[in-house]
């Protein structure tokens, strides 16, 4: 009778072969989850269940199959993922170089509307060349844009945010697309 224990010390310890479509599951039903709850677009679905399978792939050889199932790893590993993704997508939004404020016009300060009131020589001569390319300007634009430059000279973005329930990110985009049309014409020395 030969009793001795198994030799221990020179087992490999392998981490199970990955199940590509139980991963690709999870993976679709994570990016139709972040769908429905708006922080993708329809259209992106296949493209981020993608970025979770590839860090899923990367990260399988940690997986320990005495500590949790495939399944509970692999959603915990893909939930922490998107976390990630959406952030860096956030990130990448808030790029500081895309556009500059209506208030501060690379860096230098401009004439407040209270400056532009102070009398001058030319002061007459000047407000009606203003008032007469703003006109031609807001001619050329849309009626959204036209709308959307009313609000901005009553109303503060937060202020826009909260009563069209846009994102700030929309805002700022249509800010730029105002911006934009007044370099189109020539008249970025306007804003």
């Amino acid at each position: 009778m030969n009793s001795q224990p198994p030799n221990t010390r020179h087992q490999e310890s392998t981490t199970p072969v990955l199940d590509g479509v139980k991963a690709m599951e999870i993976a679709i039903r994570t990016a139709r989850q972040l769908h429905r709850r708006g922080a993708i677009l329809r259209n992106e679905i296949d493209d981020f269940a993608g970025d979770l399978l590839l860090h899923v792939v990367r990260v399988w050889p940690k997986f320990d199959g005495n500590k949790s199932s495939d399944g509970t790893f692999l959603n915990s590993i893909m939930r922490r993922a998107a976390v990630s993704l959406l952030r860096k997508r956030y990130a990448r939004k808030r790029n500081p170089e895309r556009c500059n404020s209506f208030d501060d016009v690379e860096g230098e300060s401009f004439q407040t509307a209270a400056d532009l009131r102070l009398p001058t020589p030319t002061h007459h001569q000047d407000m009606a060349d203003v008032r007469h390319d703003l006109e031609f300007a807001m001619d050329k634009m849309t009626d959204e844009l036209r709308s959307f430059c009313a609000l901005l000279t009553v109303m503060t973005r937060f202020e826009i945010v909260r009563m069209l329930h846009m994102s700030r990110y929309q805002v700022a985009s249509r800010i730029c697309e105002i911006r934009r049309h007044f370099e189109e014409l020539g008249l970025a020395e306007y804003l």
